[in-house]
């Protein structure tokens, strides 16, 4: 398995890989207009993201062409919601965001 140990975001934040399975950074938290995804695990590439709301429902699908991705949240109103990333292995991974 091929993996990153750290990484530094454009805000100097260093980000870290604790070896967890699908190393996944969501940021910033909470969010105004946009959150970045990166991913630590180079084994399993991430291929698609929802945003949900904290009920299920579907709001945005983004699929995945390059990483680091960028996802606008700019027609979302304040509140908690959830995204789910799908990876290529088949894994997927639900996270809590926050936008102002």
């Amino acid at each position: 398995m091929e993996t990153i140990d750290s990484i530094s975001t454009k805000k100097g934040e260093k980000l870290e890989n604790n070896n967890n399975t699908n190393s996944l950074y969501i940021y910033p938290n909470p969010a105004n207009e946009s959150v970045e995804i990166i991913n630590l695990n180079l084994d399993n590439q991430i291929v698609k993201n929802e945003i949900l709301t904290t009920m299920g429902q579907l709001l945005k699908t983004d699929y995945v062409s390059n990483e680091p991705i960028k996802i606008n949240l700019k027609n979302l109103e304040a509140g908690i919601y959830l995204i789910k990333t799908y990876f290529n292995n088949g894994d997927v991974k639900t996270n809590k965001i926050i936008i102002k």
